[in-house]
């Protein structure tokens, strides 16, 4: 026969089991939401570095361009007014 203490023990400990699966489940949501939004952070970041990377490149070609355009313009103005040597 199960004397009292016992069924209350018994009755504790699975309240306590109980809790404790609760806890860990709950536990467990929170690190995959977590790893979830670590691996969004990590794509956003990359496609952010891309983009980062795609601008450099911009500003490359721009400044090439430009030096271009600037000697271009210097060829110009020579070819068109030449010093004279007095």
């Amino acid at each position: 026969m199960i004397h009292r203490d016992q069924f209350d023990a018994k009755y504790q400990f699975s309240e306590v089991e109980s809790q404790s699966r609760m806890e860990v489940a709950r536990a467990m949501a929170e690190i995959r939401e977590a790893k979830i939004e670590r691996d969004k952070a990590y794509k956003e970041l990359h496609a952010t570095q891309m983009e980062s990377q795609s601008w450099k490149q911009e500003v490359v070609t721009t400044k090439a361009a430009v030096r271009l355009f600037v000697l271009l313009i210097l060829i110009i103005v020579q070819l068109t007014h030449p010093i004279s040597h007095h």
